[in-house]
């Protein structure tokens, strides 16, 4: 049967020391900087390619001009909050339009 809480079992954040928490951080930001071409290869990798075909299938350039992004600079450019796609893709307007629609 499912117990709601957890008072009688510990997770593995509460096994794991601070210390090790924090390193695992540390090398997990590492490799992601490094991923996107924001770093220095880790440590541990030292050339190793980017982990889960990251950059396989196009240039991580062309993901920036897609999604309107910056990652160097860490910015959005102008027209990013749509993430590269076209207008249509999202519903527009709201209640009203609904409304309008519906010669209300």
């Amino acid at each position: 049967f499912h117990l709601w809480e957890r008072g009688g079992r510990r997770t593995i954040f509460q096994d794991a020391d601070a210390g090790t928490r924090a390193s695992d951080a540390a090398r997990s930001r590492a490799a992601i900087f490094f991923a996107l071409g924001l770093g220095p290869a880790p440590s541990s990798s030292s050339s190793a390619p980017p982990p889960r075909g990251l950059g396989s299938k196009r240039p991580l350039a062309a993901f920036e001009a897609a999604a309107r992004i910056d990652l160097a600079a860490r910015t959005l450019l102008p027209d990013a909050e749509d993430g590269g796609l076209a207008p249509g893709a999202f519903a527009r307007g709201g209640l009203e339009d609904v409304l309008a629609g519906l010669g209300l």
